[in-house]
Order: C-alpha cells, then structure tokens, then sequence
C-alpha cells in the first residue's frame, strides 16, 4: 500500500512539473516570446517523447521564427510518430518546400498513403512534376503481401514481379512469361 501511494506521488509530481512547464509555455506564446516558448516545451518534451501536441507546438513556433530547418525536423518526428494531421503534413511539406527538398517530397509521393498523395498532386505538383514523380516511382507495392503467405510478390515493376518468402532466396519472373 505505501509503494502505490509513493509510486502516486511521484506520478502526480512528474506530470504535474509538465503541465506546469506546459502552461509556461503557452504564456510565453501568447506573449509573442518564442525562443523562450520553444525551450519550455523542449523541456517539457524530454519528459514526455510521445506528447504529439508538444512535437506539433515546437514545430509551429520554428515557423513562426523562420527557422526552418529545425521545423523540418519536428514535423518529421510528428510524421514519423503517426500523430500527423491532414493540417500537420500539408504544413510538413510546405516546409520541406521551402528547404527545397523535391526528392524528400517524391519520395513520401511514392511510399505515401492515397490521401498523402493527393495532397501532394493538389498543392505541389505541376503537370510537369507530376509525370516526374510517377516516372520516378517504378517500384510499387503490390497489395497482396499478407502475413501468413509464404511466398507473395514483393513488388513489381515494368515487365518483372519479384516473388519474396522467409527463405533466403527470391524468384524474379518475367510477365511475359507469366500465366496468361
């Protein structure tokens, strides 16, 4: 019982010294003091690594400096962790934009998901960068990769499927020479 109540305690402090930090931050924000905010909610950040709305702030308040290579790299870690909006990836492109990352944005064009890429075709892309893009993905998956296949195409290109399994080796087949 007096483990629990400790163990309580030390709870209620550590999360308690974040909201604390927390509404520090949100005073210097609303204060205009930026650098200030952005080293609040780092702090507050260290503390808690999988706090999106912590990622997302320090994120907003480097664009809001112009410091947008540090932007960059926030809205990766928000990317990365799954915790992105519409809002936050379309933002994370603009950025990636700015730093004039064309293959980074080609690149989540090609492993992205179907409303990523609209995303990207609707706001990034001309005629001209759309047709490079596809050009430049030629390797696509192929949706029949399921967990408990034993051997299942991989991914497939212009005239090849390559069939991948647990086992060391990998078949590649033509598809002109494939079942018709």
């Amino acid at each position: 019982m007096k483990g629990k109540v400790l163990l309580s305690i030390l709870i209620l402090g550590i999360s308690s010294g974040i909201f604390a930090q927390l509404k520090r931050a949100r005073r210097q924000v609303r204060e205009c003091n930026y650098p200030e905010a952005i080293e609040l909610y780092y702090k507050s950040w260290k503390k808690d690594q999988f706090n999106d709305e912590i990622i997302r702030e320090i994120g907003r308040l480097n664009l809001r400096i112009n410091n947008y290579l540090v932007a960059e790299r926030w809205y990766n870690k928000l990317y990365v962790s799954g915790y992105a909006t519409r809002y936050d990836f379309y933002t994370y492109l603009k950025v990636l934009n700015y730093n004039d990352r064309k293959r980074k944005i080609y690149k989540l064009f090609s492993s992205g998901t179907i409303e990523e890429k609209k995303i990207i075709e609707q706001y990034f892309f001309d005629e001209e960068q759309l047709k490079e893009a596809k050009k430049d993905v030629d390797l696509q998956r192929v949706p029949l990769n399921t967990g408990v296949s034993a051997i299942f195409p991989a991914y497939y290109s212009d005239n090849r499927i390559v069939f991948m399994s647990d086992q060391k080796t990998s078949v590649i087949v033509d598809r002109t020479d494939a079942i018709t």
